[in-house]
């Protein structure tokens, strides 16, 4: 209840919490949200992009603000949480010292301090200018497709349910979702058997697509 009321505080305030991922390649100044639902992989390509020298903001739980400079995203929450298979995918367990408790009310989950195992790499906050959609799928090749503004606008309302539910607050949410989607570039990530096998390969591919 307190949760929920403090998320509507910051809603009339002009300031939303996102269920996303935010990371930063190398010399990039510029970030890139990693969207989907639970069990999407998101939490695991943020972990890989880390391991590959990617600097991050939060693995999943973002605030967002309307500024002069854009939408800017904000860590909300500042550890991370990993169910074990992603610890082991990507080699997590080599940082003991970041691995915490388990999350309550979910205990599949444990807490991962990244800015312990990766002290350099934390951003406090950025601008997005690319959103990736992300999807596990059963095909030999990870695909990486554009997708057209107004689908990617429908997809962030799937997402976020307060910015129609609420009101008192739905005109400003959605038009900060309708900002954030005019100042990025907006792909579908279906990540296949290929970046299973070599997860590092997943840096390079982004870089070079959202680069053409």
């Amino acid at each position: 209840m307190i949760l929920y009321a403090v998320q509507a505080a910051l809603r009339r305030s002009g300031m939303y919490q996102f269920h996303a991922g935010c990371v930063l390649a190398p010399d990039a100044t510029r970030g890139i949200l990693l969207v989907g639902d639970s069990g999407s992989g998101k939490s695991t390509l943020t972990a890989t992009l880390i391991r590959s020298g990617w600097h991050f903001v939060s693995d999943d739980n973002l605030l967002l603000r309307d500024t002069s400079s854009g939408i800017v995203a904000w860590a909300l929450r500042r550890y991370f949480t990993f169910d074990e298979s992603t610890l082991d995918a990507c080699k997590l367990r080599q940082f003991p010292e970041a691995i915490g408790p388990r999350v309550p009310g979910d205990r599949d989950k444990v807490r991962f301090d990244a800015r312990r195992a990766f002290p350099q790499s934390f951003v406090e906050n950025c601008v997005p200018g690319v959103i990736l959609f992300s999807a596990i799928g059963a095909e030999p090749q990870t695909r990486i497709e554009l997708i057209k503004p107004g689908d990617a606008l429908a997809r962030l309302l799937r997402q976020c349910p307060w910015a129609t539910c609420d009101t008192a607050a739905a005109p400003d949410h959605v038009q900060a979702l309708t900002n954030l989607i005019k100042q990025t570039r907006n792909y579908s990530v279906i990540a296949g058997r290929d970046v299973f096998d070599d997860p590092s390969s997943i840096s390079s591919l982004i870089i070079q697509r959202i680069d053409d």
